[in-house]
């Protein structure tokens, strides 16, 4: 049994597919189902949904074609990550510069810990279980825009304040309704796990904008739960098991 066997063999698109991307389309690009006001544009729409769907069925009947999909894309939970190997990463954009008489961008709005806990839309109950030696800051980086809302919590450790290494504190991101994770991630940093039984990742490292590597010294700790995308990023000199057991202790 070969490749140009079951290419031979493969199944039609199934009916409840095709209605699915119907579906789809209409709830994602309204009007695009609608009927075309020219010849051209009709045929650019039919073009396009069996473009579509022979892209699905190509995908599911070779496998080949399949598992070369599967093996660069990870799911763990509701999050989505594309694997990379580390002599394959993206260029990093180039980093920005001030143009002669250009003002930098100011910091993020911050708000207190008590106000942005009452703003959030959602009700957060913030880790009961801290690394020894972090404190919680009282300045939370507070978004609010007509898509999501986002607060960015940090604990802060003035042990770790040295003029020549990383001085990173443990932060705590929400966004709700969560937009999800999808990033590139070299396959040997990605990690599984759970929080609360829940489906998590832990990704080592950061990508360094100058060096183009994934050489920040980080440790992040994400999850998804009931539509909030939770982010926490700490030292990596932090374990895992302290991330999860701060996390859990969310619960």
């Amino acid at each position: 049994m070969d490749d140009d066997f079951l290419y031979r063999c493969r199944p039609d698109v199934r009916p409840e597919f095709a209605e699915s991307l119907y579906k789809t389309l209409a709830s994602t690009q309204p009007g695009i189902l609608e009927p075309a006001r020219t010849r051209h544009g009709s045929r650019f729409l039919l073009f396009a949904i069996a473009l579509a769907l022979f892209g699905a069925a190509l995908v599911t009947a070779i496998p080949t074609v399949r598992a070369q999909t599967i093996e660069f894309i990870k799911h763990i939970g509701d999050m989505t990550f594309v694997l990379v190997d580390l002599n394959r990463l993206p260029t990093p954009p180039p980093v920005p510069t001030l143009a002669e008489g250009e003002t930098p961008v100011g910091p993020e709005p911050t708000i207190n810990v008590e106000r942005a806990l009452e703003l959030f839309p959602i009700k957060l109950t913030l880790p009961t279980w801290i690394p020894a030696g972090y404190v919680l800051s009282d300045q939370v980086f507070f978004e609010h825009n007509k898509y999501r809302d986002s607060a960015t919590f940090t604990w802060n450790n003035p042990r770790l304040v040295t003029p020549t290494a990383w001085n990173f504190p443990i932060s705590l991101y929400v966004g709700y309704p969560g937009p999800g994770v999808g990033e590139e991630v070299p396959r040997n940093l990605l990690q599984e796990t759970t929080v609360n039984g829940i489906p998590a990742a832990i990704v080592r490292g950061g990508m360094n904008g100058m060096t183009g590597k994934y050489d920040i010294p980080i440790i992040r700790l994400m999850w998804i739960d009931h539509d909030a995308t939770y982010e926490m990023t700490a030292p990596d000199s932090t374990s895992p098991e302290d991330l999860i057991r701060m996390a859990e202790s969310m619960y």
